[in-house]
């Protein structure tokens, strides 16, 4: 059997193929937006304990086009050799970022935590008191050394340069698929291929550690609306 390779079906898959590049870069770029807001705002903020907070949310948004992304895929599809600077210290910058994410900000590891135990009587160093029985401390791992500050002064610059990366294909792109809708009268929402975001339903008595996604509730949540999610359009520069 010959496949179909009438005009117009050679046109509906030129333009999913590019669509899904589009979207692919669109949303990368937009990921890379937040960690670089996430930057500036650090650079704000006199306050140790919401830095970490802001260097979380750096972090896990700049490492996100690198994760398998339900519908839109890894941006090592379209970058498959990166991270490809002529500076290697950028190429480092991307494999640090990297590693913090998935060994210490996104998870819960060993390899980021500590745990010190103080027997009874024994003076906790944290916050100087004696107690009659058994204490712990237990920390997060933090990059102080020189300082947290220098830490992210130093990896951030990886941020502006994906950015700007992402900046030109996203406008290389954007006249070719505008082009291929034919739409010039008013703006339009494109059909990105998948379903509208959807919380997941409770079940009674279905404990989410036999059934994954189920959360375990008492009384059927059915007919009720819980918060709905709708997209927020972002301005479409940085």
């Amino acid at each position: 059997m010959m496949a179909d390779i009438r005009p117009e079906n050679k046109k509906m898959a030129k333009l999913a193929k590019l669509k899904k590049q589009f979207l692919r870069f669109a949303s990368a770029r937009t990921d890379i937006y937040y960690a670089r807001q996430a930057y500036q705002l650090i650079q704000q903020c006199p306050f140790e304990e919401i830095t970490l907070h802001l260097f979380t949310s750096m972090v896990v948004s700049y490492c996100r086009p690198f994760t398998e992304n339900t519908g839109i895929g890894n941006l090592t599809v379209e970058f498959p050799e990166y991270p490809d600077y002529e500076d290697p210290m950028m190429n480092l910058r991307h494999s640090r970022m990297m590693d913090v994410r998935n060994k210490f900000l996104s998870h819960s590891s060993v390899e980021g935590t500590g745990l010190l135990l103080i027997p009874p009587g024994i003076t906790n160093p944290l916050n100087q008191l004696k107690r009659k029985d058994w204490d712990y401390n237990i920390g997060k791992r933090q990059f102080v050394q020189p300082s947290q500050r220098a830490f992210i002064d130093w990896i951030a610059p990886i941020c502006d340069a994906l950015g700007k990366r992402l900046d030109r294909k996203v406008h290389e792109l954007l006249p070719l698929i505008g082009e291929q809708h034919q739409i010039t009268d008013r703006a339009f929402e494109i059909d990105t291929g998948a379903n509208s975001f959807q919380w997941t339903i409770p079940e009674p008595g279905s404990p989410s550690s036999i059934r994954p996604g189920v959360v375990k509730t008492k009384k059927p949540l059915v007919g009720k609306i819980f918060y709905p999610a709708r997209s927020s359009f972002l301005d479409s520069a940085f």
